[in-house]
């Protein structure tokens, strides 16, 4: 059996909701207990990204702001 890509996937879901949930939905069905997610958002306030963070019950948040050496944690 063949994979659903991700953009398929993103394409035939935003077709019939809000964008909003786009990523938190690619959230719900690809991702696995084990793997990561890195929010990348240039304000912060992006509901999409907020939402699938929200999806994967992210339960640290570490933010980096204006960095100019890599921050390693």
């Amino acid at each position: 059996m063949r994979k659903l890509s991700a953009i398929a996937l993103a394409t035939a879901f935003s077709n019939d909701v809000q964008a909003d949930l786009l990523y938190a939905q690619l959230v719900l069905a690809l991702g696995r207990r084990e793997d990561v997610l890195m929010c990348i958002s240039t304000s912060g306030n992006s509901k999409n990204v907020v939402e699938a963070a929200k999806a994967a019950k992210v339960p640290v948040c570490v933010h980096l702001d204006h960095c100019e050496t890599p921050a390693y944690m």
